[in-house]
């Protein structure tokens, strides 16, 4: 921030003295070169970018993990190839939608044992308070009565 500042024709040592930072502080830091891992991330960037150009811009962080570690056999942790990846600018292709068949839609097989889901017996509520009354059974099949319908003829125990 300095250095940016400083090139906008600011004093460093009001901006030093503005920011709390000691000005030798600044000095040191700005003839220091860059450390080893901020060699290392230029240097996998450019590599990374190579793999990247060479898939036809289609691979992502994963795939050019696993480039880096079986092709160029480099031990790489996948947080960092997807942080040099996000700092380049590379994306890879998002993948195929994937579509599961229902099984509403499909054919199935005949029902040779001739099941029967239609209930005898009416359909009780959680409510162990009430209860249907006497003789009214769910009716199955198209002729479902509407929820409304089948709450309304349900019964207090003990007041009916």
């Amino acid at each position: 921030m300095i250095d940016a500042l400083t090139g906008q024709g600011h004093d460093a040592r009001y901006l030093c003295r503005v920011l709390g930072i000691a000005r030798s502080g600044y000095y040191t830091w700005k003839k220091r070169g860059p450390s080893p891992r901020e060699l290392r991330r230029v240097w996998l960037g450019g590599l990374i970018a190579d793999i990247h150009a060479s898939s036809n811009e289609t691979y992502g962080y994963r795939r050019v993990v696993g480039e880096l570690r079986l092709a160029h056999d480099l031990t790489v942790n996948h947080k960092l190839v997807a942080g040099v990846m996000r700092d380049l600018g590379l994306q890879g292709l998002p993948k195929p939608k994937s579509y599961r068949s229902s099984p509403a839609n499909t054919q199935t097989a005949a029902d040779l044992v001739k099941r029967d889901f239609c209930r005898d017996a009416p359909k009780l509520s959680v409510d162990d308070r009430y209860r249907a009354p006497r003789g009214a059974v769910e009716p199955c099949g198209d002729e479902r009565t509407p929820l409304s319908t089948r709450r309304s003829g349900l019964v207090k125990l003990g007041v009916a």
